[in-house]
């Protein structure tokens, strides 16, 4: 398995150069996401000083907004999730009633899209999503066949040089652990904490 798991902040920075002790946005309140996690994620992002991201499992839109909020080159945030309450999504003239929970963090920034397929993620293709992104991060349904669908995806979608980052990569996430495990036989990944990434290969 070529996944190499990374021990400290310093070997981060000597490996990916990443400032070390990045610091999270004062305002910054966990919820699907601890500190550390964030803040290895926005490290990762300075390094791509990203113009696109697309999220994969937005939830709140509490890294969003982080990201949104440190990372002034990013010109287009796309953040994808199911409606909280899908019922309501499809019969109301409302959205914002619908979408509570969801995205709604950064839904105030200009720049985030937020995108709720209301058949299920499993409707996505790469013709509905945005190219040339430089920075996917991955953290919606955790069950296998869904980790390595949004895998598909994010790799149709991020430009070579750019980053896909996946979160809960342990072993209480199942599905994420066998897939990243075995995905890692083929794809050069690095893992801190909860983290895993990879870059996608240059042309």
């Amino acid at each position: 398995m070529t996944i190499r798991y990374l021990q400290s902040w310093l070997e981060l920075a000597q490996l990916c150069g990443v400032l070390h002790n990045i610091s999270t946005p004062v305002s910054f309140q966990p919820t699907m996401m601890n500190h550390f996690d964030v803040s290895v994620i926005i490290g990762l992002a300075e390094t791509r000083q990203p113009v696109r991201v697309l999220e994969i499992g937005v939830y709140d839109g509490m890294l969003s907004k982080c990201l949104l909020s440190t990372i002034s080159s990013i010109q287009q945030y796309i953040g994808i999730d199911m409606p909280s309450d899908v019922a309501a999504f499809e019969k109301s003239e409302d959205a914002s009633t619908t979408i509570e929970g969801r995205g709604n963090l950064a839904l105030d920034d200009s720049r985030f899209i937020l995108m709720l397929p209301v058949a299920g993620m499993a409707v996505l293709c790469p013709e509905t999503l945005p190219r040339n992104v430089d920075l996917c991060i991955i953290d919606a349904d955790h069950r296998y066949e869904s980790v390595k669908r949004d895998t598909g995806l994010a790799a149709a979608c991020v430009r070579p040089g750019g980053l896909i980052i996946w979160h809960d990569f342990d072993r209480e996430h199942e599905g994420v652990f066998q897939f990243l495990s075995e995905y890692g036989e083929a794809h050069p990944i690095m893992s801190m904490g909860t983290l895993a990434w990879r870059e996608v290969e240059k042309l």
